[in-house]
């Protein structure tokens, strides 16, 4: 038994973060979309969330909270948002989240084009 032991901490061991190279996942069907927010179910949100993060998220308690957002200011009217970006995100590529990126993000999702879930079934959003 502590043969077997050592054997496996040993393995665990000369395997290191950097040389993973591959990751399996089973899934009872194939994702509908890589596009976040546009085809959703189940599957596609388990990969999906995986990859991209939003200005806010889910908290374990159901609370919309900041996620890629510092901070958010609402106006006395309710009609306008404000985040404060969190400093310091990268993308794989390595370049730093700019307003910009948020910027184009939401403009390519407010074109019907992308078929946007948020921006037919909400109100005041294109559709």
């Amino acid at each position: 038994m502590n043969r077997r032991l050592i054997s496996a901490f040993a393995l665990l061991a000369l395997a290191s973060p950097a040389t993973a190279q591959t990751i399996n996942v089973a899934l009872n069907a194939d994702i509908r979309s890589t596009n976040p927010g546009v085809n959703r179910d189940d599957n596609t949100d388990a990969v999906v969330l995986h990859m991209v993060e939003g200005l806010v998220g889910y908290r374990e308690n159901g609370a919309v909270a900041p996620l890629l957002a510092e901070k958010i200011a609402v106006s006395a009217d309710g009609l306008t948002y404000t985040f404060s970006l969190r400093k310091g995100v990268k993308f794989h590529n390595g370049a730093e989240l700019t307003s910009a990126d948020v910027l184009w993000n939401w403009t390519r999702y407010m074109d019907p084009k992308t078929d946007w879930r948020a921006g037919r079934n909400s109100t005041g959003a294109s559709a």
